[in-house]
């Protein structure tokens, strides 16, 4: 059983500007029904947009190594229901796909200068690796419903001096039952 959501639209000003927030027609929580086993995913706020990141970095802080964290709180819940006929217990994984850097133009950011701090250690602080299949989180489903939900707030690690733009990209989550 596989999902995926376009969960995060991420996007970094390189110098003074405001805070553009660009809604996506897109779902934020995705549920498999019917008889069990079951999964749910949700990322973000309940309704049909994926949440939009904003870093806005003053000119003053471009490029010095100052952490720029994000507009917003990011909530991340995966769950997986399971009963005594459907199978033994199953491993969940929640999965992130990093793999387009943020661009502006002909310009990029590699994925790798966002990361994220956990409200909970739940679902454990990281930073994007850049890739399609980044790991970031696992759990065992035994019967019943295993339900695990955590708070992000993503950071730019403001590590480089890029060219002034609104640099954006989507960063897709995908929870596995196994």
């Amino acid at each position: 059983m596989i999902m995926q959501r376009p969960f995060l639209r991420l996007l970094i000003i390189s110098l003074i500007a405001l805070g553009l927030g660009i809604p996506l027609a897109q779902a934020s929580h995705i549920s498999i029904t019917g008889p069990p086993p079951q999964l749910h995913l949700a990322v973000g706020a309940l309704g049909a947009t994926v949440d939009t990141v904003t870093f806005t970095v003053p000119a003053n802080l471009v490029g010095t190594g100052t952490s720029i964290a994000g507009s917003q709180a990011v909530l991340i819940e995966v769950a997986a229901r399971r009963s005594a006929g459907s199978g033994g217990p199953t491993t969940v994984l929640l999965l992130a796909n990093s793999s387009t850097p943020l661009t502006s133009g002909t310009n990029t950011i590699p994925m790798t200068e966002i990361s994220w701090t956990s409200g909970s250690g739940i679902i454990p602080a990281g930073t994007f690796n850049g890739t399609a299949t980044q790991q970031l989180f696992s759990f065992f489903a035994p019967n019943g419903t295993t339900r695990q939900e955590d708070t992000h707030i993503f950071h730019y690690a403001n590590s480089s001096v890029y060219p002034a733009g609104t640099y954006t990209t989507t960063v897709t989550y995908t929870a596995v039952a196994l």
